[in-house]
C-alpha cells in the first residue's frame, strides 16, 4: 500500500517483501528451520545494497544479525519518511482517543 500511495521506493517494497517472506517461512514451516537456511540467506540476498550493506555479509556473526540489520535499517527508513511528511504539512500529531482512554481520561465520545 506504501508503494501504491508513493511513500516508499521499489527498493523498498522489494527489501519489505523479503521481510514478510521469511517471516512467512518461520511462521509456516512444517520443518523446523534456522536463518543458515539456505532459502533463508537466498532471500537475503536479494534485498538492496542500502538494506543490508557488503560488510554484513562478510561478518562471522550469526546470520539472523542480517535479518535483525535488515528489520531495523527498514524501519528508521520510515520513520523519516514519517517524520519527513509530518514536518513537510506541519502537521501536530494528536493523542488519539484509545491513548487518552488508556492513560486515564475519558474520550469525549464515551
Amino acid at each position: 500500500m506504501g508503494y501504491a500511495l508513493g511513500i516508499y521506493d521499489k527498493g523498498m517494497r522489494s527489501d519489505l517483501n523479503i521481510v514478510r517472506s521469511i517471516r512467512n517461512a518461520f511462521a509456516h514451516s512444517k520443518k523446523l528451520i534456522q536463518f543458515n537456511h539456505p532459502a533463508v540467506i537466498a532471500e537475503l540476498r536479494k534485498a538492496t545494497r542500502s538494506a543490508i550493506p557488503k560488510g554484513m555479509w562478510k561478518s562471522k556473526g550469526p546470520d539472523v544479525m542480517l535479518y535483525m540489520s535488515l528489520c531495523i535499517r527498514l524501519s528508521l527508513k520510515l520513520i523519516r519518511i514519517y517524520r519527513r511528511r509530518m514536518k513537510s504539512t506541519k502537521h501536530t500529531p494528536t493523542t488519539s482517543e484509545v491513548v487518552k482512554a488508556l492513560l486515564g481520561g475519558k474520550p469525549a465520545s464515551w
